[in-house]
């Protein structure tokens, strides 16, 4: 999602050191794009840690074949690439109570869960704050009901420790050392509260909107709103801890820099 291209992607990675990516498909993904992304990665020496999409499997209507179809996708290319994880999104409900929604999510999800198991696919659901409409599963609370009412080992939580920031939880150490035991995914990014005068008109950055909060924008790590050195000494010395997808919200330059910045930062600690 922060990248035009694969290409771009894998050469940011190379260049960097670095060793994976999370692929995100959308409904026109092809059999070319899966044997493009089979020799690129292999070539390249680069690993895919999950395979995701943004379904929404709650708040979908009258679109819920297409994202229902979007999701089988995701399990199909995840196999053909040998990539054990799938992720997708919960996604809030303009007419439905938050107790609903739940029903709605695990009644629909219920299926793809029988499938993982089945497969060795492990789902990945990520927290997000609320955009519109509201109910997203953007507390910790909301979190641990839903994982409550799954209980599956083969869906986890793609934990965002930057979309719990936006919605007002105390992302770290609260929410990490709450959910940690259901986490099987983690993506990292530091945010505060967008600022005319320190962030201007925006024309590289993905502002990122709470339905209540208000806007929020990516920092650097150490350089947001984000106990970053604490959470980053409890990644480096968590032993089952998944692989780190850096996420950046923004275009060119500015996503180089960002990049820089937070590896440099991370290298610090």
């Amino acid at each position: 999602m922060d990248f035009a291209s694969v290409e771009e992607c894998v050469d940011a990675l190379n260049s960097n050191e670095l060793a994976c990516f999370e692929l995100y498909i959308r409904n026109d993904f092809n059999q070319n794009n899966l044997s493009f992304l089979k020799q690129i990665t292999q070539e390249r020496g680069i690993g895919i840690t999950c395979v995701s999409t943004l379904a929404k499997l709650a708040q979908a209507e009258e679109d819920i074949d297409a994202n229902l179809n979007l999701i089988n996708l995701s399990f199909e290319v995840a196999i053909s690439l040998g990539v054990n994880k799938i992720g997708f999104m919960y996604g809030g409900s303009a007419g439905l109570n938050r107790f609903d929604c739940q029903k709605r999510f695990i009644s629909r999800v219920t299926p793809f869960i029988e499938r993982a198991e089945s497969s060795g696919i492990t789902i990945l659901i990520e927290n997000l704050f609320s955009r519109s409409p509201s109910g997203d599963l953007d507390s910790v609370e909301a979190v641990a009901e839903l994982f409550d009412n799954l209980e599956s080992d083969a869906i986890k939580l793609n934990f965002d420790v930057g979309n719990f920031a936006i919605a007002g939880e105390e992302a770290y150490p609260y929410a990490f050392e709450y959910l940690k035991e259901i986490i099987g995914g983690f993506h990292l990014k530091d945010v505060s509260r967008y600022r005319s005068a320190r962030h201007g008109n925006l024309p590289f950055a993905k502002v990122l909107l709470d339905y209540k909060r208000g806007l929020f924008i990516s920092e650097a790590l150490g350089e947001g709103i984000l106990n970053s050195a604490g959470l980053i000494g409890s990644l480096l010395n968590w032993e089952n801890c998944p692989p780190i997808i850096l996420e950046f919200h923004c275009d060119g330059d500015a996503r180089k820099q960002l990049l820089n910045s937070n590896l440099n930062y991370i290298r610090r600690s």
